[in-house]
């Protein structure tokens, strides 16, 4: 049997694991639950973690990106563990999820090859945060965050949303690795509605002179690479970045603090007239990130909808190295008439 397919065969077998969780599904179909364990239509759990949803125009279905666990990635794991790759699932709803990634039904793209396991198993410390945007000529980008890869990330695109997922070369950004010892953080891709030609990448740099700041950072036509145009946000020790628009208002939500796999991080965020800032923070409508820790604020259907990773615990306290077993938190954002965000409630349940 092929190392991909006993990778596969590890992931459906963790599902089938899944122990003290009942297959729940609402009534509702156009109902959002945040309150039950969620299952994919063929009975496994979502398996997508510090990733996005989007919307694909073509079919009018959300995709679900996010780093897969279910193959037994443990962070920091000797002798190391393999990565499992990016997992993809499309709904109709937000609630019933199908696998959607063209690689073995699941996959964005084969992640247990030589090529991705050389840098993204446990390790090389993972790679993590699989993030998308649709180019004007179809063309979908992803951005992954490869923490231990010169280049910091990893570009690939693909056709279609679910894939296959090409990679392209490296990409280049304002911050060399080499000055001041930067390191790449979580990131995000932002596309502006106003100009569906421009997107922005927003990233974490590590290293003494940056000390987890947000770096907004002018893509150039592809998508693909930086352009050297940069801009910072004021706050340290921070990570998570979301970049949106809503009417003339940019808005940059993110973890505040830094805390990977943390279940009470707040999700704080700034605004700003343009990408390039000067960002002024705004305050911290999720004190505790509804139990979790940000991955970002999706534009779906003339709402704007907040995602947080519910991380799981170990019962006696602190972070659990595999994630399979953690949820995902979705719920409409509201705003005040002046475009503040007002405190948020976390709510078990919404209709989209």
């Amino acid at each position: 049997m092929s190392r991909f397919r006993i990778c596969l065969a590890t992931t459906m077998l963790a599902a089938g694991l899944a122990t003290g969780y009942v297959l729940t599904q609402d009534a509702s179909a156009a109902a959002v639950t945040n309150s039950v364990v969620i299952y994919d239509t063929v009975g496994a759990k979502v398996d997508a973690h510090d990733g996005q949803i989007v919307k694909d125009p073509a079919s009018g279905l959300f995709y679900l990106f996010g780093t897969s666990y279910g193959c037994g990635f443990t962070l920091s794991a000797v002798p190391a563990t393999p990565w499992c790759g990016v997992k993809v699932y499309r709904s109709a709803d937000l609630q019933t999820w199908s696998p959607a990634g063209a690689v073995g039904g699941m996959y964005a793209f084969d992640p247990f090859g030589s090529e991705y396991q050389d840098e993204c198993d446990s390790a090389h410390f993972g790679c993590f945060r699989p993030h998308v945007a649709r180019r004007p000529d179809g063309t979908w980008v992803m951005w992954v965050n490869a923490i231990r890869d010169p280049a910091g990330y990893i570009v690939l695109t693909a056709t279609a949303p679910g894939g296959p997922y090409t990679r392209t070369a490296p990409p280049v950004l304002a911050l060399g690795p080499t000055m001041d010892g930067v390191g790449y953080g979580d990131e995000s891709i932002t596309v502006d509605p106003a100009d569906p030609t421009s997107a922005f990448l927003t990233y974490t740099a590590l290293g003494t002179a940056h000390n987890h700041q947000i770096a907004v950072e002018q893509l150039d036509p592809t998508w693909t690479t930086g352009t050297g145009t940069v801009a910072f946000l004021p706050e340290l020790h921070v990570e998570a970045p979301s970049m949106f628009k809503r009417g003339t208002l940019w808005y940059m939500m993110y973890s505040d603090p830094a805390c990977p796999y943390c279940s009470n991080a707040g999700s704080s965020y700034d605004t700003a007239s343009s990408p390039f800032g000067p960002w002024t923070k705004r305050g911290t409508p999720w004190p505790s990130s509804c139990v979790g820790q940000p991955t970002g604020v999706n534009a779906l259907n003339g709402q704007y909808i907040y995602q947080s990773d519910r991380w799981a615990q170990k019962p006696a306290g602190g972070y659990q190295p595999n994630q399979y077993q953690a949820n995902n938190y979705l719920a409409p954002v509201t705003f005040n008439t002046d475009g503040t965000i007002p405190a948020q409630h976390c709510i078990a349940s919404w209709t989209l």
